[in-house]
């Protein structure tokens, strides 16, 4: 099945094998089907729109907020969250409740 990106606007083809793929987990509840939809993004947009919540490009040197080693981490110094190193961050040292 050829579609169109509703985001790119590109062509995208949707396999035969994925359609039937979507109807196999369609779920059902008593008698009634809910039939899952073909994609309407093709798979670079949906690709994108997964991985767009978090940053895995830019890596920044930061000290832990708690023992003060330097670290490697994918939020900036500028970010006022606490970020904390591997040891630190499952360690007993901070107090989890103050995220909660």
């Amino acid at each position: 099945m050829d579609k169109l990106c509703v985001q790119c606007r590109e062509p995208y083809r949707c396999a035969e094998e994925d359609l039937l793929f979507y109807d196999k987990i369609s779920p059902e509840f008593g008698e009634k089907r809910f039939p899952i939809p073909p994609p309407e993004r093709c798979p670079n947009c949906r690709l994108q729109n997964r991985i767009a919540y978090r940053n895995e490009y830019h890596y920044y040197s930061r000290n832990c907020d708690l023992c003060q080693k330097s670290i490697i981490a994918i939020y900036s110094p500028s970010n006022p969250q606490p970020v904390y190193c591997y040891n630190c961050f499952w360690g007993d040292r901070w107090d989890a409740s103050t995220y909660g």
